[in-house]
């Protein structure tokens, strides 16, 4: 038989106005979860979603594939939580163009937190803080957003120190060497926002349990990061006892 196949519309089109075309299909309008660990059970606007509702194009063929998938992991944010392993992250073939990150780190107090990082003192005593493991395997990030998330709980001191303070003086420890692109001028400001910082009222007794999240912003000084920046934090900010603070 005669392997007269004519190659689909899109392959016969530059490929330089494919990829454009492919740019817009695949970026998401919410942050994309590479592993199960991290998804979010609920369905609202600005919630994780999995990657595989995205990326349904690149199985229709190989061309497809080689040449869109840079563009999924390079143009969208991924999400990441206190319940995700470096594996999550470590063998992906496309780790190196993950340019846009978001970390959940949970500060409430719970026993099992206590016995996990017990269990993950190295041997100088500092904590293996699993966002941080996820963060040094992406040297190309441009775009960090870690949320600090409590249930129920206010930030007191011990929460502060145990949680908060710890995963920050990582980060910034780490930042210079492993995502030199992300510009602080001001690395102690963190601190400062911590040790000031004010609750928000207490709901009513009786009510709904209430979820707290404190969001800190990173990026390098291009316009477009920044303009990303202050949009993610307009979109945040609407939300309900939320802080939001961008450290330049």
């Amino acid at each position: 038989m005669a392997a007269n196949v004519t190659p689909a519309a899109i392959l016969r089109i530059p490929t330089a106005l494919r990829l454009q075309i492919f740019g817009y299909l695949l970026q998401s309008a919410d942050p994309l979860c590479l592993c199960s660990h991290a998804r979010s059970q609920l369905h609202v606007p600005g919630a994780p979603r999995p990657l595989a509702n995205t990326i349904a194009i690149l199985r229709v063929c190989q061309l497809i594939h080689d040449e869109a998938s840079e563009l999924v992991y390079s143009r969208n944010v991924f999400h990441f939580t206190h319940n995700c392993h470096v594996d999550c992250i470590r063998h992906n073939p496309y780790r190196h163009h993950i340019q846009q990150l978001q970390f959940r780190q949970r500060i409430d107090w719970l026993p099992a937190y206590m016995s996990q990082f017990t269990q993950e003192l190295g041997p100088n005593g500092q904590l293996h803080l699993v966002g941080i493991d996820i963060m040094k395997l992406l040297p190309n990030l441009r775009y960090i957003c870690i949320i600090f998330s409590r249930s129920g709980y206010r930030l007191n001191t011990f929460r502060k120190q145990m949680f908060v303070i710890p995963f920050m003086r990582q980060f910034m420890y780490w930042r210079p060497r492993r995502f030199p692109r992300i510009v602080i001028n001001n690395p102690t400001d963190w601190r400062t926002i911590i040790d000031n910082f004010q609750n928000p009222p207490q709901p009513p007794p009786g009510g709904p349990t209430q979820r707290y999240r404190i969001y800190f912003y990173f990026s390098d000084q291009t316009r477009f990061m920044r303009n990303l920046v202050r949009i993610d934090m307009a979109r945040t900010i609407v939300r309900a006892r939320t802080r939001v603070f961008e450290l330049l």
